[in-house]
């Protein structure tokens, strides 16, 4: 049986290493082709190097800023079928789901349970597939999906409601917001949530991820 040829991008070193180490001792499993923390060297790698560098599965952490990570997912995406994208995350991966569907990934699988899992993960990832068809498109499917014309028609945000999504983008919390709008605290979840629906996604990760993709050549 042909071992899954794997990546792994994490800019914390100290999981890059374990994780790294961990996978390095079962080559039964895979075989681990290289692991950085640049999100340039991985991009560079999986698109523009030799066909021995590219691997089937790219294993991408979840903790960079808020469009790194599915930024990066959708590049790779939006180029090849040919690499699966598998994300990883040290806190709850709920918030993750739907940004990183949207990206081009074929899942998401905490951290803590790695170990448990990616044993059979990676027999799907291998030929492109899904972990979770429910909520992740197989390669083919996503690579279609991103790789085509289409644009979705979307309402225009307020002011306020892209100054809201801005400082969200730059880490701030709700209360800080409040405090520099000098609105409440209710009037920023209402922008909020109208910024969600017009940009017609679920969750305010989401949201954000959306307008920054939106105006990355854009100041507020």
């Amino acid at each position: 049986m042909r071992k899954t040829t794997i990546a792994i991008m994490d800019d914390d070193i100290w999981c890059l290493k374990s994780l790294g180490s961990w996978l390095g001792g079962r080559p039964h499993l895979c075989t681990l082709l290289w692991q950085t923390s640049s999100s340039d060297e991985a991009l560079q790698r999986c698109l523009n190097g030799r066909n021995a560098q590219q691997p089937q599965a790219l294993l991408l952490d979840m903790s960079f800023d808020i469009a790194s990570a599915p930024e990066i997912c959708r590049q790779i995406r939006s180029e090849t079928d040919s690499i699966s994208i598998l994300g990883m995350s040290s806190g709850m991966c709920e918030s993750y789901i739907e940004v990183l569907a949207q990206a081009g990934a074929q899942g998401i699988i905490a951290k803590r349970h790695l170990a448990k899992r990616l044993p059979s993960a990676l027999s799907l990832l291998a030929v492109g597939k899904s972990i979770d068809p429910a909520r992740f498109k197989n390669t083919t499917e996503a690579h279609a999906d991103l790789a085509g014309t289409t644009t979705i028609q979307q309402k225009p945000l307020s002011v306020r409601e892209a100054q809201v999504l801005h400082l969200y983008s730059r880490h701030n919390t709700t209360q800080q917001i409040a405090n520099q709008l000098g609105v409440s605290l209710s009037t920023v979840y209402t922008f909020a949530h109208r910024a969600m629906e017009k940009l017609q996604v679920d969750t305010i990760t989401a949201a954000i991820y959306r307008f920054q993709e939106d105006n990355k050549h854009k100041y507020i």
